[in-house]
């Protein structure tokens, strides 16, 4: 088994300022700051790798935290706050199998969270 460190993902947000318009007559050119602030996410993971035969198989777990970094509005009118709905943070468990070959490898990842679910596959041939 082997476990590996990387540095800790920072995410850098901006602030905007955006005008609105043709959505109604009172809040033309009406000024909104929108934020998002700055976060860190916390990754853990494994990786268990073994021969089988002549290949080398990988096993990967791992979890790790998406802090809530939607965008804010300034403006409390219903208009703008319709556009940045608060999120909340959300904790993804990750899966994964890989298999090396001689000339070939193959990898299958998933992603599970509570709003989005993502698979990854990816295959290397080497001429």
């Amino acid at each position: 088994m082997s476990f590996t460190t990387a540095p800790r993902p920072h995410a850098h947000f901006f602030t905007l300022a955006i005008t609105l318009t043709a959505l109604a007559p009172a809040i033309l050119e009406a000024q909104v700051l929108t934020t998002v602030d700055d976060t860190n996410e916390i990754h853990l993971g494994a990786e268990y790798a073994f021969f089988a035969g002549s290949a080398v198989v990988a096993a990967r777990l791992g979890a790790w935290l998406d802090p809530d970094h939607s965008a804010q509005q300034s403006d409390p009118g219903p208009f703008a706050q319709a556009e940045a709905v608060p999120g909340a943070n959300e904790i993804h468990l990750a899966a994964g199998l890989g298999i090396a070959l001689d000339r070939l490898q193959i990898d299958l990842g998933v992603d599970l969270s509570e709003r989005r679910d993502t698979a990854s596959l990816s295959a290397i041939y080497s001429f």
